[in-house]
């Protein structure tokens, strides 16, 4: 594990916690639940991958509007990439996997487009 990312990725993510959570509340619950994570992380106590299930938050997100916050999820989503584990190989095949999909959709609107007499955009 990257104890140096594991440290950026947490102080980031407080940086950002800090910024919201006296303007919603739901950034205040999360920064309650994430600050212990984030204490040891900087503290260079995260020696071993947490379980994904295991970091708390991730639901305040679609279920009570965080995601509105794009650099709060980012933060958020980078901290517990690097604390679960970081890039692993099944990571990587995953992103791989996404990144893959992602062309093809693109692709597929680029001919959408030129079929329906659009400039590709």
């Amino acid at each position: 594990m990257d104890q140096a990312l594991i440290r950026k990725t947490a102080e980031e993510l407080e940086f950002v916690l800090n910024k919201y959570c006296d303007v919603n509340e739901y950034a205040g619950y999360l920064k309650n639940s994430m600050m212990p994570f984030v204490d040891d992380a900087k503290a260079g106590k995260i020696t071993k991958p947490v379980e994904w299930g295991d970091v708390p938050g991730g639901i305040l997100f679609d279920e009570r509007g965080l995601s509105q916050f794009d650099d709060l999820e980012d933060a958020y989503a980078n901290f517990k990439h690097e604390i679960t584990g970081g890039m692993t190989e099944d990571r990587k095949k995953l992103f791989a996997i996404f990144e893959e999909n992602r062309k093809e959709i693109e692709e597929e609107k680029r001919k959408k487009a030129l079929e329906e007499g659009n400039k590709p955009g």
